[in-house]
């Protein structure tokens, strides 16, 4: 970004301090690091100069510690891969549930376990996975009774609060060609 019409004044011989404050709209990254330059500055025309014409070059520090760095902070899950109809007894393609602020952008440094659960018998319920990156994935949930229309329940805690439900699947009896099938025409 560009300030064109940005007029900052210092008196001859002196500096000029100045704080930069920058607005996001919904997308971020987190832990992102803002970085920005004077590329260029332009002198009264009465007679001062800058011995650049960056006017020095000012930066903020890049890099140090935690200054300008863009911090997520979740307060929800939500399904980054939801659930899928899947056979009997066979492990369900991997579902993730990431650990979201209010604009969805994933907190990055979020580690509390989250658990699933099921409307259907699953296997070893409640199944916790540790977030990696703010994503838990959970790769392994088997269902061991045929049902229709169960959903997952995601949850951070025992209280209820931050808990998420899947979209609602499928779990049917089939024969290996059938669960391969059903796998590929989820993933495709």
């Amino acid at each position: 970004t560009s300030f064109s019409s940005l007029s900052l004044a210092a008196t001859d011989g002196n500096t000029k301090s100045f704080d930069l404050y920058c607005t996001f709209e919904t997308t971020i990254d987190d832990n992102e690091v803002i970085q920005f330059t004077v590329s260029s500055a332009t002198a009264n025309s009465s007679g001062s100069t800058f011995a650049a014409g960056d006017a020095g070059g000012a930066t903020n520090n890049y890099g140090e510690a935690d200054d300008n760095k863009l911090e997520v902070t979740a307060s929800a899950l939500a399904y980054g891969t939801n659930a899928s109809n899947t056979c009997l007894n066979s492990a369900m393609t991997a579902i993730t549930v990431n650990a979201v602020d209010a604009n969805s952008n994933t907190d990055a440094d979020f580690t509390t376990d989250i658990k699933v659960t099921s409307t259907g018998t699953l296997t070893g319920t409640p199944v916790t996975a540790t977030p990696a990156n703010g994503v838990a994935s959970f790769s392994s949930l088997t269902h061991t009774v045929a049902g229709t229309s169960l959903t997952l329940n995601a949850e951070r805690n025992d209280d209820g609060t931050w808990d998420v439900t899947s979209s609602t699947f499928d779990i049917t009896p089939c024969d290996n060609d059938e669960c391969v099938s059903r796998s590929e025409e989820h993933t495709s």
